[in-house]
């Protein structure tokens, strides 16, 4: 029995021992496998022809960079720039969300966002490049969003602090498990072990953990999160819909002014802020929004002044 279970390992293996045989030919066609179906997915193409086929990717790319090279000139920190609990519902600073993503704490980190996003170009072609922006805005909103649902239970136990994140990471860690649940996504082969499906994206929060000690992990895994949800298909009507597409963009662009305006001394046109805190006068029923109600968050709140 035990010579009819080897015979083929050694046979194909062209020798030696024949339960080491039967390791080698179990796993040489997952690698097979493996890298046949990422020889389908890469675009073999010089550089400068890919270019033109994925503007939406391209501009992206460019505006991180342009956003790093610019913080970098004028000495901004990507604190100043970047999210946590404390200033975006607490401080209400929304606008927050939008310079979070975009903002980079260092080289490396800004490398690890252009090389995966570009890794995950080929959803261009499918969605369309305005179908790929609007999906790529709604991970911005969504990872942020899940990020401090996490953030909101994980302060409530009073084993972690608050922390300034930022970084395109979680739209890229979204379209990495939109294109990992694929059926015919490749394959990561790595020490003659195939990692596919949700695997890999498990494989790259650890990889990136390791390289970038100060990387958000919870970030990382509210973009996860994020693409979860897009994958079941839940935000399809935002993105094929151009009432909703239009309609939520509004609604954001509006809220992200407001926000401005009310916490910086930015000046906005055509927008006025008046603060109805204190206001019994005006005849209606008009409750600020005040997340400062709560007894333990005003507790965390004034031990993290």
């Amino acid at each position: 029995m035990e010579a009819e279970l080897g015979a083929p390992g050694v046979a194909e293996a062209g020798g030696g021992d024949g339960m080491m045989g039967g390791n080698v030919i179990q796993r040489a066609p997952r690698e097979a496998a493996a890298a046949a179906a990422a020889a389908a997915w890469s675009d073999a193409r010089p550089l400068s022809e890919q270019l033109p086929t994925y503007p939406a990717t391209c501009v992206l790319s460019a505006v991180l960079v342009t956003v790093f090279l610019a913080m970098w000139r004028r000495r901004v920190s990507a604190a100043s720039m970047g999210s946590s609990y404390r200033n975006l519902l607490v401080r209400q600073e929304w606008w927050r969300v939008v310079t979070a993503a975009v903002a980079h704490g260092g080289l490396l980190h800004l490398a690890f966002s252009i090389s995966s996003l570009w890794s995950c170009r080929r959803i261009e072609t499918e969605l369309g490049s305005w179908g790929y922006l609007l999906a790529s805005a709604h991970f911005v909103v969504l990872a942020e969003v899940f990020e401090k649902m996490f953030m909101h239970v994980l302060l409530r136990t009073g084993r972690v602090v608050d922390e300034v994140s930022c970084g395109y990471s979680g739209v890229v860690f979204a379209w990495i498990v939109v294109l990992s649940l694929r059926p015919d996504a490749p394959a990561r082969v790595i020490g003659g072990f195939v990692f596919s499906g949700f695997a890999s994206v498990v494989l790259n929060l650890v990889v990136v953990r390791i390289l970038i000690r100060q990387s958000s992990f919870v970030g990382h895994l509210a973009g996860v999160w994020a693409g979860l949800l897009f994958s079941t298909g839940a935000l399809d009507f935002a993105r094929e819909d151009r009432y909703w597409s239009l309609g939520l963009a509004a609604w954001a662009l509006a809220v992200l002014l407001g926000s401005l305006k009310a916490t910086t001394t930015i000046p906005i046109p055509l927008i006025d802020y008046v603060d109805l805190s204190g206001r019994d006068d005006l005849g209606v029923g008009v409750a600020p929004l005040d997340w400062s109600n709560r007894e333990w968050l005003e507790d965390w709140a004034a031990a993290n002044a």
